[in-house]
């Protein structure tokens, strides 16, 4: 079944990240920081399905197409903030449903990057990822990178509403930051749904957390990214070397099943395998197993809850 997700992230110079090098990544593109003369080249990568360039409504017809330009565009983002820990963009990933067809998940991406562009009179720049090499194949996913100030025909004027804080918020007759939260989690979930329903599926998505839902049950634990890193290039390794059974191997990565896990049945397992190899199976092994036997922190502190107070830093740090 589709599995809700919007994250929203900020781009900012106190945590060490540009605009440049984050749209570079996302787009799989070339692109060079003017402010700090680095090169950023992630065309190798891989993994792009789409990417464009989106902006609001009301200004689409006026002289604008300097905003086509990847580079131009985020440089500029980079030129309008003076403070060294300014923020310089704003990232929203959204998961795509996997049931739908690749021109679907497209059109709803592209649906919701239209909206935020529209919403807070910001450049959306858009990209859509297919599932990375050796991970769950339904991993379908967006990126929409913002500008936290509005295109105006001059070019990027005052901070979008998105950057300001409650007072200004409220002076404006705008929702607080957590609502403005919530108002977005709800709104990605309808139109979501919407797109599942116009394709004839059944599946929807809810982004409430499960108590909401009144489902009696303990949220999924999310696992570090590391840890994903490692089991991903182990379970290659072992694929790859050890030809292990394939019933075997589902049972043994899936950690969220309650039965007990089994050495990997291989052919040939002690003829030809280098001392990496080895060491990637086993530390992978090992990773399952403690997962299922010791979870590193409880539950409840690692489930994301949709009714919970967002972070200040997404809607609401006096508007850097």
């Amino acid at each position: 079944m589709s599995i809700y997700r919007l994250q929203i992230s900020n781009v900012s110079r106190g945590k060490g990240r540009t605009s440049v090098g984050t749209a570079a990544y996302i787009s799989r593109e070339h692109l060079r920081d003017e402010r700090s003369g680095r090169v950023h080249d992630y065309r190798r990568r891989g993994g792009l399905e789409h990417a464009e360039i989106i902006v609001p409504r009301d200004i689409a017809a006026a002289d604008i197409a300097w905003t086509q330009s990847r580079e131009k565009l985020w440089n500029a983002a980079e030129r309008a903030e003076r403070r060294g820990n300014a923020r310089v963009a704003r990232q929203y990933q959204i998961a795509l449903p996997h049931e739908l067809a690749a021109p679907q998940r497209l059109q709803l991406a592209q649906q919701f990057a239209q909206d935020i562009a529209d919403r807070y009179g910001v450049v959306a720049d858009l990209a859509v990822h297919n599932a990375p090499p050796g991970g769950d194949p339904r991993n379908r996913h967006a990126h929409v990178l913002t500008t936290t100030r509005k295109l105006t025909t001059q070019g990027l004027g005052e901070k979008s509403p998105a950057e300001w804080n409650d007072g200004r918020r409220r002076a404006a007759g705008r929702p607080d930051a957590a609502a403005e939260f919530r108002l977005l989690r709800a709104h990605w979930a309808e139109i979501t749904n919407n797109a599942l329903r116009e394709a004839g599926l059944d599946v929807r998505v809810d982004h409430r957390s499960l108590a909401a839902q009144g489902i009696d049950r303990e949220p999924q634990r999310p696992k570090p990214r590391a840890a994903v890193e490692q089991e991903r290039r182990a379970r290659a390794i072992a694929q790859r070397d050890l030809q292990p059974d394939r019933a075997a191997l589902q049972a043994v990565t899936d950690a969220s099943k309650e039965a007990p896990l089994r050495q990997l049945p291989t052919k040939d397992a002690g003829q030809g395998l280098g001392v990496t190899q080895t060491a990637a199976r086993n530390s992978w092994l090992n990773y399952v197993r403690q997962q299922q036997a010791n979870p590193s922190r409880p539950e409840a502190e690692q489930a994301a809850d949709a009714t919970a107070t967002p972070r200040r830093d997404y809607f609401n740090d006096q508007g850097r």
